[in-house]
């Protein structure tokens, strides 16, 4: 199939809702806490208890960019997962102006968060 159809957690997905395959992690808006990010989650482990696979990395995404989304630079650096609360949490950089979180599981499946921007700095 085409590009759209490769990537495994669209398999996954589908293997999920239409046949009661394992669940994937799924992960809810993102909030500011402070000078954290933070986004709670939830395993695929337990939206199918014994099947799924857990959450086993996580990582912010940001840009301090500003302009054309496409030509934006974005950086990567690690964020923490706690499993009481699920959740995941990371320093918001200085001067970051949108962020989000990927989460892998143990099988390298990767869920993405919804974006977050910040206020631009006044100048």
């Amino acid at each position: 199939g085409g590009a759209g159809e490769n990537p495994e957690e669209i398999h996954a997905l589908a293997d999920h809702l239409l046949k009661g395959g394992p669940g994937i992690t799924q992960i809810f808006p993102p909030y500011v806490k402070g000078t954290e990010l933070r986004a709670s989650y939830v395993s695929g482990d337990r939206l199918a208890p014994g099947a799924g696979t857990p959450a086993a990395k996580a990582e912010l995404n940001f840009t301090r960019d500003l302009g054309n989304w496409k030509e934006r630079k974005w950086e990567t650096v690690p964020a923490r997962l706690w499993s009481d609360p699920r959740e995941v949490m990371a320093e918001i950089p200085e001067g970051a102006c949108v962020a989000y979180f990927n989460l892998y599981d143990a099988k390298g499946l990767i869920v993405s968060s919804e974006h977050i921007e910040f206020p631009a700095p006044q100048k």
